[in-house]
């Protein structure tokens, strides 16, 4: 009940914030630097399976480690 009583007074001064709006139609534009330079090397990309997991036995993961060249 102490706690409660400490956090009242932040309670009553935070301003209310609306809900954010709703971006789904804004799209992310790759830059000139995102896009394939010539006399650049491109690295590796490399996929890999782990499958002995202890923590979540039976379940299998994917992941990708790009090594820069």
């Amino acid at each position: 009940m102490v706690i409660a009583l400490r956090l009242l007074p932040m309670a009553i001064e935070m301003p209310y914030q609306p809900f954010p709006i709703d971006q789904w139609d804004v799209r992310y534009v790759h830059g000139p630097d995102s896009a394939l330079q010539p006399g650049v090397p491109a690295g590796e990309t490399v996929a890999f399976g782990w499958m002995d997991s202890e923590v979540y036995p039976g379940t299998f993961r994917k992941f990708w480690v790009h090594v820069p060249a």
